[in-house]
């Protein structure tokens, strides 16, 4: 790529990283509604699609910055003598690039999370459906005294007791 390019491929990258972070700041939540009426989604599978989501940026991320290191050619030690190779060439435009792109990423790895915790708050404060017994890896400990109300008998003689 030539170097006159390389401004309006910055401006370019950091307009459609920009209109994401808009996006999901102010439109993904009012629509989510819509979203799961127009697919047919419950909440669990919308749950489910915003932990893939997370996942994701879990992944992309941490990518993305050791290719930020790299095109700034910093050495990236993971401990005493064992360092990561370089994967990318040393730029320092692609550094700048970059380094917004970790930014913005790290910014919406923090808001998907906080929405996640709050999801999972209030399904489990406030509406208390057991959100969190379904989703926990670890016994939950629920109490014989209050069992579960989406619990259903199979048994045709209890519903007539």
């Amino acid at each position: 790529m030539p170097p006159k390019t390389y401004p309006y491929v910055t401006l370019a990258v950091l307009t459609a990283l920009n209109t994401l972070n808009y996006i999901d700041r102010n439109m993904l939540l009012g629509v989510q509604p819509l979203v799961q009426r127009e697919f047919g989604i419950t909440d669990e599978q919308a749950g489910a699609l915003t932990t893939a989501f997370f996942r994701c940026y879990m992944v992309a991320l941490p990518l993305v910055g050791w290719g930020m290191l790299s095109a700034g050619h910093y050495p990236i030690v993971m401990f005493g003598p064992v360092h990561l190779p370089a994967i990318l060439p040393a730029n320092p435009t692609l550094y700048a690039v970059l380094r917004k792109t970790h930014t913005i990423l790290a910014y919406f790895l923090f808001v998907t999370f906080l929405i996640h915790l709050s999801t999972v708050l209030f399904h489990t404060l406030v509406i208390r459906d057991k959100l969190l017994n379904r989703m926990a890896l670890w016994p939950t400990g629920t109490s014989k005294a209050n069992p579960d109300v989406s619990t259903k008998s199979n048994n045709p003689e209890a519903t007539n007791a």
